[in-house]
Order: C-alpha cells, then sequence, then structure tokens
C-alpha cells in the first residue's frame, strides 16, 4: 500500500473535520478577541477626568435640586428668587474657597462680556422658576428639554453653524413629545407659556455665549463662573422684593420665617 492510500485510510478514521472545531471555531474566537482588543483600546483612550466632572456636576445637580424641594416643601421656604441670591453667594464663596487652596488659578477677565453673561444667567435662572410656578411639573420639565432643539435653531440662525442632517433628524422627537405634552396638560396658559418659552430662549442663548466666552477669553469654566456668580447676585437683588415677599408688617414674608430648623420643623 502506498503512501497516499495510507493517509487516505487515516483520514477516513479520524472521521470528518467538525466545523466547530476547525474555521467556524477560530473565527469566534478571533471576533471575541477583536471585540475585547477594541474595548481595552475605547478605555484606554477614554478621558476619566472629564468623565469623573461629569459625575460631580449630575450628582451635585441633582443634589441642588433635591435640597431646593426639601426647603419648599418641608421647610416652607417659598422664595425662590431669595434662595437662587443665596445659591449665587455660596457658589462665589466656595470658589474663592477652592482658589485659596491652589485648585484652581483666578484669572482676570473684562468686565464688559462677562456682565452681559452674567445678566444672562440671572434671567434664565430667573425665568426658570417663574414657568416652575405658573406651569404643571411635567410641562415645566419637557420644555427644559427644548433647549437643545432651540441651541440648533438659534445658531443656524444667528451664526450659521448648521447641525448634521442625522443629528437633526434626531432632534424631531423632542420637538414631537413637547406638541404631545402641551396639547394634553390642563394646566396649560398662556402667563406659563410666555415664561417657559422665555426661560428656553434665554437659557439657550447663555449656553451659546458661555462656550463661546470661554474659548474667546481662553478661561475655564471655573474661572469664568467666578466673575458670573457675584455679578448675578449683584443682578438678581433689585428683583428679591418684586418677586418674594419682603413687606416688613406681613406675616407671611420672608422676615418672619423661621430660619432655626427645628421650628420649621416643628411649625
Amino acid at each position: 500500500m502506498d503512501k497516499n492510500t495510507m493517509a487516505a485510510f487515516r483520514k477516513l478514521e479520524d472521521g470528518p473535520a467538525s466545523p466547530r472545531s476547525s474555521g467556524f471555531l477560530g473565527d469566534e474566537d478571533s471576533a471575541g478577541k477583536g471585540a475585547l482588543s477594541k474595548m481595552k483600546r475605547n478605555l484606554a483612550a477614554a478621558d476619566w477626568k472629564v468623565f469623573s466632572f461629569m459625575m460631580v456636576n449630575f450628582f451635585s445637580s441633582a443634589g441642588i435640586v433635591i435640597t431646593n424641594k426639601l426647603l419648599m416643601e418641608r421647610f416652607h421656604f417659598n422664595f425662590a428668587t431669595t434662595l437662587t441670591f443665596i445659591h449665587f453667594v455660596c457658589t462665589f464663596v466656595l470658589l474663592l474657597t477652592v482658589s485659596a487652596f491652589g485648585l484652581y488659578q483666578m484669572k482676570e477677565l473684562p468686565l464688559g462680556p462677562t456682565s452681559k453673561l452674567a445678566a444672562t444667567s440671572m434671567g434664565f435662572v430667573l425665568l426658570t422658576n417663574l414657568s416652575l410656578q405658573y406651569n404643571s411639573v411635567g410641562f415645566y420639565q419637557i420644555m427644559k428639554v427644548m433647549t437643545t432643539p432651540m441651541i440648533v435653531l438659534i445658531e443656524a440662525v444667528l451664526y450659521k453653524k448648521f447641525l448634521e442632517r442625522k443629528l437633526r433628524f434626531a432632534l424631531l422627537p423632542i420637538c414631537l413629545g413637547v406638541i404631545l405634552t402641551a396639547s394634553t396638560d390642563f394646566r396649560l396658559n398662556l402667563t406659563g407659556t410666555i415664561f417657559a418659552i422665555s426661560s428656553v430662549v434665554v437659557t439657550s442663548f447663555y449656553q451659546i455665549w458661555s462656550g463661546a466666552l470661554q474659548k474667546g477669553l481662553d478661561a475655564d469654566a471655573l474661572q469664568l463662573q467666578t466673575y458670573n456668580a457675584p455679578l448675578s447676585a449683584l443682578f438678581i437683588m433689585p428683583l428679591l422684593p418684586v418677586f418674594d415677599n419682603y413687606m416688613v408688617k406681613d406675616p407671611n414674608a420672608i422676615w418672619s420665617f423661621p430660619f432655626n430648623p427645628l421650628n420649621s420643623v416643628r411649625g
């Protein structure tokens, strides 16, 4: 028996090769290793500093909302404009403290552009509070989502910056959701709608100008906020007696509020 015949018999004895034990399984292993390698590359390229800042921003924002809700509902501190003023002051004090520890370096910025941004910041916070006051919570929240489409519209009309077509289509469900919510909200009213739309417009301008100002002045967010917070607090001071009760002899005025938390709980 020659060598070729012997090799043929051995192949028959071994049986047909299993597709899983040959190329198919090898392809699966290669695909799995390729996906794992791609995941490792993505994790290595991730900016964990940016991710950490995003998480801090998320939890701090949620914490502020929860604290405000607790003050208004449990302690009955129904002075939203004054509370906003306190937020601006505390932000400024915290930034000075952080700067004193050397965590970031303050930078001298021109008052003109920063004042305009601070006025916009004060305006969007005030209009947002008025929107919440005159609208239902559902309509208030869904109108805040309209900030992104409004930014796209403002940049296209005023600054000739156009979003990609596929990204523009992604905004359609947001707009349709707002229309559906507005059409089914029985508390919808003209005053609340005006405040809500004004809030969206002013907030959009604030976000556009804030990003442009950071680039133009070569300043980071903390350096810009060091000017924005105290100026916003200054601009909102004349509006405190307009939107909050500062009447001296009124029992519901801010002067009659029991600032001791224990007294507030007992009351």
